[in-house]
């Protein structure tokens, strides 16, 4: 439906207004997830904040390619769809190396109580 919505959007406007849209929302998830305390609210927002805005994010290019090249659509929404792709496999990749650059395992930490672990990268 949010695709739908934002194809509809794109059609008749500019592709720029649901990329502009999408990249606001998806960077207002990336900071409400940095500061999440509760397991329960990070799923929340991963599930529906960056679940939907991420389906939602492949609309744009894809609306604007169509509008140029309209009898190469097949060619060119595949060659969008495997570039997003593979930017998701160098994204986890990048991400690793930012957040734990020397692989270290994280350290168990005991806080008193014995039933429960948490672990910390130092």
């Amino acid at each position: 439906v949010l695709c739908n919505i934002t194809l509809w959007i794109a059609k008749k406007y500019s592709p720029k207004i649901p990329a502009l849209i999408t990249t606001v929302v998806f960077t207002l998830c990336m900071i409400f997830l940095s500061m999440v305390k509760s397991v329960v609210s990070f799923l929340i927002l991963m599930i529906v904040g960056w679940g939907l805005v991420s389906g939602a994010m492949y609309v744009p290019p894809v609306a604007s390619v169509w509008s140029y090249y309209p009898n190469k659509q097949a060619l060119l929404t595949g060659i969008i769809m495997s570039g997003m792709g593979i930017a998701g496999f160098f994204y986890t990749l990048i991400a690793m190396q930012i957040v734990n650059p020397d692989n270290e395992a994280p350290q168990k930490v005991s806080s008193g109580n014995s039933e429960k672990e948490e672990f910390y990268f130092s």
